[in-house]
C-alpha cells in the first residue's frame, strides 16, 4: 500500500511540473505576440521591415485605458480600478506596456526553466489580478472564470515545489541543501 501511496505523490509532483511548464509557455507566448504581432495585425507606428514592435500592443492599451476604453468604462465592475487605469496607466502606456511585456516574458522563463519559481508564480498572479480586474465586466462569466482558473493554477503553483522537478530550483537547493539549526 505503500508503493501506491509514493506513486501518487510522484504523480502529484510531476504534474505540478506540467503545470508550471503550461503556465510559462502561456507567458511566454503572451509577451511574444505583443512583441511580434501577427501579420494580419497592423502595427501603426513602427517602420514595416521591423518584426519586432511593441508599438501596436502599447498603442492598443493607451486606447483601452483612456477616458472611453474598454478597460476603463465607466461600467467597469470596480469604479477605482478604471480610474486607476485612466489616470494612472493610460498617461503612461509606454513604460506599462513595456513593464508587461517585460514582466509576461520574465515570469514565462523563470517558470520554463524552474528558476525562481515561486516568485514567479507570484509575479503571474499579479499580472492575473490586473487582468482580470481590467477585463472582468466584458466578458462575464467566461473571462471571469477564465481569469479565476488562471489564478488557481498560479496559486497551486505558488504553493507547491513545481520547480524542484525538471527545473534549477531543484538542481541548485541540491547543491546547497539548508543547513540544519540546532
Amino acid at each position: 500500500m505503500a508503493r501506491g501511496a509514493a506513486d501518487i505523490d510522484k504523480a502529484a509532483v510531476v504534474g505540478m511540473a506540467c503545470l508550471r511548464i503550461f503556465l510559462g509557455l502561456f507567458f511566454l507566448l503572451a509577451a511574444i505576440a505583443k512583441v511580434c504581432p501577427p501579420a494580419e495585425m497592423p502595427v501603426t507606428s513602427a517602420p514595416a521591415e521591423n518584426i519586432f514592435s511593441p508599438d501596436a500592443f502599447i498603442d492598443e492599451l493607451a486606447v483601452a485605458t483612456g477616458p472611453h476604453g474598454d478597460f476603463s468604462s465607466p461600467d467597469n465592475a470596480l469604479p477605482a480600478y478604471a480610474r486607476f487605469l485612466r489616470e494612472t496607466v493610460h498617461p503612461n502606456a509606454q513604460q506599462f506596456g513595456q513593464l508587461l511585456i517585460i514582466g509576461e516574458a520574465a515570469v514565462g522563463i523563470l517558470l520554463l526553466i524552474g528558476f525562481l519559481t515561486r516568485v514567479a508564480a507570484g509575479v503571474a498572479i499579479l499580472i492575473s489580478i490586473a487582468y482580470l480586474l481590467a477585463t472582468m465586466h466584458l466578458f462575464p462569466p467566461v473571462g471571469l472564470a477564465a481569469n479565476a482558473a488562471f489564478l488557481v493554477m498560479e496559486g497551486v503553483v505558488l504553493a507547491s515545489n513545481a520547480g524542484h522537478v525538471a527545473g534549477l530550483d531543484g538542481r541548485l537547493g541540491k547543491k546547497n541543501p539548508p543547513k540544519k539549526r540546532i
